[in-house]
């Protein structure tokens, strides 16, 4: 019989007859009635049947879907924080409230504590991961104290919450932790090492030396001016104590000496220091006359004279105050004033009496000038009468040798240029000149040679043996072949009107070629030139010093070799012709004014000449007489002769 038809039936029966009791029946044959079948109809519902997940109570429990053998396992998620208590188990076909999937939560009751949770220092495993507090966000940087100071060193560290503050701290700042006494904030001290960790090795240390500076190294110090520091400043010394640290000489312990200065720096100077070194004090002699000099007597050794007494016992007259050393000599009085105990009738100290005391001394104010005034000669001049009978037409320079040969040169054609004039009238002539004109002539004080120069080939000649050969030429011309000859190519680009010759056999002359030059050719022929500026320079002369005089216009001026310079010397108001210099260094000028001005060596006038006649050159004769050449150009010239003084 079919279910459908069972059914069918019953329902019958119960229409055709009233129930008069339930009817249990086992409609769907699993073995459980219709009184405990909560499905009577559906063979898979009965008590104990096994709980499917369909919505359907399978076991008649009165419960749906629970325990079911297919259902899901779940964990109850007590906090909330998605992982669930794995001691919770929950079988369920779908979620239930408040459970989750996981059982990974270790703390279910705290919503902060699960898997991937941040791990804190608090005790507890926040991150389920079966370690306290391993890598907890909050956790600290500890660095090891090795010298247990509280600083550790910043170069070993761990990561933790908690370390053992004896061996670990969180403090990095100590610079060497290895010494107890080294870490930020500590004292300084001489040790040579940075004990604060600030980067400075012992700056203000505590209980460091206070050093001194000794400014003038004599190894004590000045109290006013200190430091206090490890090591000694540059210039500071650890001793204290000097007075006047401007002075090495002067410190604690020095020997006092006589210098007006506290050498020991013990409050006492010199004579009122009873340690005074007596070796260094002077020697007062008894000076009654108080002129500053001290008689011969017996010495006072103070730093200090006493009252009339002197550091001397020069004075050879204590009673005179008019007498001592250096005191203005009164010459000719018989006084010793200045008590050089030499001649009162020497005042050259020539060691020659004045001629005007008995003496042989005709001027007792210079050495150089003694029995005879002028240097002594064996020959005289020759007469002003010869010079004019022996001169030629066109004489234009006129020189002495010193054996008293008047030397002249001539530029007339046809005549005899350069000549000499001897005191009895003999003239001889030097061959080599030819005809080239001679402007000047001088005689080398040294050998006697004479030496000229040309107008017409514009060269310089110089005795050789009996003739005059030329050793200079200028512009393009030249002597032999250029390489062998020495004098090629000089500055005498034209005729020289005066010539000097100086004690080193140096040849000076003006080239007036070249406006303001001033030429010199050495004995080895070698040329030297100098510019000295537009002007021409004209007539030249040597001092007994060898100082070249130079006349520019109506100036004389000195030349300054070492500077390349002329530097004014005397002013003669008219243009100079010629100038000479004697024996006495006296040099007279003669101008176109028709004077002649004898000036002294200090550049003062000494002596003013009157007029004189014709314009000429001067010349001074070795028996003392200035000697005047009066040009004659067409015919043969005049001269005169002034006596020059003693």
């Amino acid at each position: 019989m079919s279910r459908a038809l069972l059914i069918s039936l019953l329902f019958t029966i119960s229409a055709c007859k009233p129930v008069e009791e339930e009817l249990v029946v086992d409609v769907d044959g699993d073995g459980f009635y219709s009184n405990v079948d909560c499905d009577d109809h559906d063979a898979g519902i009965y008590p104990g049947a096994d709980e499917h997940c369909d919505g359907v109570d399978e076991d008649c429990d009165g419960r749906i879907d629970e325990e079911s053998l297919y259902s899901a396992t779940y964990f109850t998620d007590a906090d909330g924080d998605g992982f669930g208590d794995p001691s919770t188990v929950v079988r369920a076909c779908s979620l239930p409230q408040g459970a989750v999937e996981n059982d990974q939560d270790c703390d279910d009751e705290d919503a902060a504590v699960h898997p991937g949770a941040d791990e804190r220092c608090d005790g507890y495993d926040d991150d389920c991961d079966g370690i306290v507090d391993s890598g907890a966000i909050d956790e600290g940087t500890w660095y090891l104290d090795h010298d247990g100071d509280g600083f550790g060193d910043p170069e070993i560290w761990v990561k933790a919450c908690a370390m053992d503050k004896v061996i670990w701290v969180a403090d990095n700042t100590d610079c060497n932790d290895l010494i107890p006494w080294t870490y930020p904030g500590a004292v300084e001290i001489c040790d040579r090492a940075d004990n604060n960790c600030n980067d400075l090795v012992d700056e203000s240390p505590f209980a460091a030396p206070t050093w001194y500076l000794d400014a003038d190294g004599d190894g004590f110090g000045d109290d006013g001016v200190s430091a206090v520091s490890c090591q000694a400043p540059v210039d500071h010394v650890a001793l204290p104590g000097d007075c006047l640290d401007t002075d090495d000489r002067v410190f604690p312990g020095a020997d006092e000496v006589c210098n007006h200065l506290d050498d020991d720096c013990d409050g006492l100077t010199d004579d009122d220091d009873p340690e005074l070194l007596l070796r260094t004090a002077t020697e007062w002699f008894r000076d009654v006359d108080s002129d500053g000099f001290g008689a011969p007597s017996r010495p006072t050794l103070s730093c200090v004279g006493p009252a009339h007494t002197a550091a001397n016992a020069d004075d050879c007259d204590d009673e005179d105050p008019a007498v001592y050393p250096g005191a203005e000599e009164r010459w000719y009085d018989g006084v010793d004033a200045d008590c050089a105990l030499d001649g009162d009738y020497d005042q050259d100290g020539d060691g020659v009496d004045s001629s005007w005391y008995g003496g042989d001394d005709c001027d007792d104010t210079d050495p150089a000038k003694q029995a005879a005034c002028r240097p002594a000669v064996a020959c005289a001049r020759p007469s002003l009468e010869t010079l004019s009978a022996e001169a030629m037409a066109g004489t234009d320079d006129l020189a002495f040798t010193p054996t008293c040969l008047a030397v002249m040169s001539t530029t007339r054609s046809g005549q005899d240029y350069v000549f000499t004039v001897a005191p009895d009238g003999e003239r001889v002539s030097y061959a080599g000149v030819g005809e080239n004109n001679t402007s000047a002539v001088a005689v080398d004080p040294v050998d006697g040679a004479l030496v000229a120069g040309s107008a017409a080939d514009q060269g310089l000649w110089r005795m050789d043996g009996a003739d005059l050969v030329q050793v200079v030429m200028s512009g393009a011309q030249y002597l032999g072949n250029g390489a062998d000859n020495p004098y090629a190519n000089a500055y005498m680009s034209n005729s020289p009107t005066s010539i000097a010759v100086d004690l080193a056999g140096d040849t000076w002359f003006p080239d007036w070629g070249a406006l303001g030059t001033l030429a010199q050719i050495g004995p080895d022929g070698a040329i030297t030139s100098w510019d000295l500026g537009e002007a021409k320079l004209q007539s030249l002369a040597l001092t007994s010093d060898q100082t070249l005089l130079v006349v520019v216009g109506s100036a004389v001026y000195r030349f300054d070799q070492g500077a390349g310079a002329l530097v004014a010397w005397y002013e003669a108001g008219d243009e100079v012709l010629d100038l000479a210099v004697d024996y006495n260094d006296e040099v007279y000028l003669e101008t176109v004014a028709g004077e002649i001005q004898r000036v002294s060596a200090d550049g003062a006038v000494s002596e003013l000449y009157g007029q004189v006649s014709g314009q000429a050159k001067l010349a001074i004769s070795p028996d003392g007489w200035l000697v005047r050449l009066i040009g004659a150009p067409t015919g043969a010239p005049s001269f005169d002769a002034l006596q020059l003084p003693e």
